[in-house]
């Protein structure tokens, strides 16, 4: 059973999770983990859009 160190950690992250779900609640947990993903989309969507941007300035800059 000692040799199961990366189970007994994956098991340990499980237990902090039922405990933080238990206190903040279920919906809460759901909510977060929305916006977050939410958030990381409009980052790199931003972040595509900027680099368009900027490369249509660039060539348009060339161009001229």
């Amino acid at each position: 059973m000692h040799s199961n160190r990366g189970g007994n950690g994956a098991f340990l992250v499980v237990i902090m999770y039922i405990i933080m779900r238990s206190l903040l609640g279920y919906h809460f947990s759901i909510c977060c983990w929305i916006e977050l993903r939410w958030r990381l989309a409009v980052k790199n969507f931003v972040a595509d859009w900027i680099r368009q941007i900027a490369i249509v300035i660039l060539s348009r800059s060339l161009v001229f």
